[in-house]
């Protein structure tokens, strides 16, 4: 198992997730809003798209999102990236 895989879930085991739900339920992020009680904000899908993440220490996870090739370590792992609509 690679690392990635033992932090996260894969397409498949994603899809096998939500087979269990009805088509038409609307699907979204749910993150700590950073207050004292960590309230639990919801975030909206935009899209999926191909990206890669590479290590990074200006984030909280030690990792980024790269969307250009050339913007990635040689040998950074190709992800789904699910982004959020950031405008409420």
């Amino acid at each position: 198992m690679s690392f990635l895989n033992s932090r996260t879930m894969t397409v498949g085991e994603l899809k096998m997730e939500l087979e269990r739900f009805d088509d038409d339920m609307p699907v979204v992020l749910q993150g700590d809003y950073g207050d004292r009680i960590n309230t639990p904000e919801v975030h909206w899908i935009k899209s999926p798209e191909e990206a890669f993440i590479t290590r990074t220490a200006y984030s909280k996870t030690g990792w980024k999102v790269c969307f250009d090739r050339e913007d990635r370590d040689e040998d950074a792992p190709e992800v789904v990236v699910l982004s959020f609509e950031e405008q409420y």
